[in-house]
């Protein structure tokens, strides 16, 4: 998980340009959901996320969204108050999406996977 971190941050400040160019907080909300986030998600389906790992996701996406809105620390501007703000999906959330719908897909999927390898 550390590399995709690391991703997540390259793709969020290789799209400093944009960000930085006074579009509206819709636009870069959808532009940090659907590019940035999928690197910071990349391969999500299949990990087992433990507390600690929650915890960096979190981190990961508070920074970026407190640096796209140009809330810092000092502000004292909680947490909730930017999602309400900005109506961001939470990143555990969009993680157990892509983890349930790739456990659809393994299911449907039955050509010489697990389930019908456990079920015959």
């Amino acid at each position: 998980m550390p590399s995709t971190r690391a991703n997540a941050w390259k793709f969020f400040w290789g799209q400093k340009h944009l960000l930085e160019s006074k579009p509206s907080i819709k636009t870069k909300i959808r532009v940090l959901e659907s590019t940035i986030l999928s690197a910071l998600l990349h391969g999500a389906q299949t990990w087992a996320l433990t507390a600690k790992q929650i915890k960096k996701l979190h981190v990961t996406q508070n920074g970026m969204l407190r640096i796209l809105l140009n809330i810092r620390l000092e502000d004292k501007v909680s947490i909730a108050d930017i999602y309400s703000k900005t109506k961001a999906k939470q990143v555990l959330v969009i993680a157990r999406v892509l983890k349930y719908k790739y456990g659809e897909y393994a299911i449907r999927d039955n050509k010489e996977k697990w389930n019908t390898i456990l079920t015959s």
